[in-house]
């Protein structure tokens, strides 16, 4: 079972990648440039921070769902220890099943808290390119005359 420190942190990690994708900077031409030039030089320029940082926020991988299935044999093994366990107390039967349903459970747990690790990395991952991404997309703005903030 997972510490409540552990959802925390997750739901904080959560809400802190969440900022800079809905935050989306604001772009003002400071040289007197059209609404048409403005939107050339926005495609332009988004264009460029995709090629500069590899990152497309248009292409977004959506998070993995669903419950990851456990690993093969995990009941086998639990049977394993819970018979050898119950040949000492003198019921291995008995004990192979318990064993068996435990090492599956356990199993389970041990699988969706790697998974929801994974979900953290590549959701961290995701912010840092998403930041990336701004930052160029505002370099290449500025550059060309706009004030972004």
């Amino acid at each position: 079972m997972r510490p409540p420190l552990d959802k925390l942190f997750l739901l904080a990690l959560l809400a802190a990648a969440a900022l800079p994708v809905a935050a989306q900077p604001y772009v003002f031409p400071s040289k007197g440039q059209s609404a048409e030039q403005q939107k050339k030089d926005e495609q332009y320029c988004y264009n460029w921070a995709v090629q500069q940082t590899g990152f497309n926020p248009a292409y977004r991988q959506p998070a993995p769902s669903g419950t990851p299935s456990p690993e093969p044999g995990s009941g086998a093994k639990g049977a394993l220890v819970g018979g050898a366990l119950g040949a000492i107390v003198g019921d291995s039967s008995r004990s192979a099943a318990t064993g068996a349903v435990i090492g599956g459970i356990g199993n389970r747990m041990y699988s969706r808290h790697k998974q929801s690790q994974a979900q953290s990395q590549q959701q961290a991952a995701d912010a840092s390119a998403q930041q990336s991404f701004n930052r160029a997309r505002a370099t290449c703005l500025t550059g060309l005359g706009y004030t972004v903030n």
